[in-house]
């Protein structure tokens, strides 16, 4: 795609990668993946915590871990930029937390720490994450 490749947006390129889920062997969605991994820098904390979201708890089947790399970047990325995120990117982030010692549960919960205004689910989705 070349110099096209470059023109293409970042809502883009996160709209075909949603179709990991139903399409992960085509083209297309391998080739956003890749263009999104090496332009994580350019997308915003919200954008990256939905990667994080959809690819890690919705792994696409028959992809035989070809979008573990973005995934880990994406995740990396979040960290160290310790973002503020709305509490939806942070419950939605939840279900990518293997252990209470990952860096990811750190940083979501140092951000849930601060919120007054969780709604029921949300609770719900923390408190099963910490049972």
């Amino acid at each position: 795609l070349g110099a096209a490749a470059d023109k293409l947006a970042i809502p883009q390129l996160l709209s075909c990668i949603a179709r990991a889920g139903t399409r992960p062997g085509s083209e297309a969605v391998r080739w956003s993946a890749g263009e999104l991994g090496r332009r994580l820098s350019d997308l915003a904390s919200e954008d990256l915590a939905a990667i994080v979201a959809h690819l890690d708890t919705r792994p696409p089947a028959g992809a035989s871990g070809e979008f573990d790399g973005l995934v880990a970047k994406a995740k990396a990325e979040l960290i160290s930029r310790d973002g503020a995120l709305e509490a939806h990117h942070l419950v939605r982030l939840l279900g990518s937390i293997k252990r209470r010692d990952d860096e990811l549960w750190i940083m979501v919960r140092k951000q849930l720490l601060t919120r007054k205004n969780l709604s029921a689910p949300q609770i719900l989705e923390v408190c099963r994450l910490l049972h």
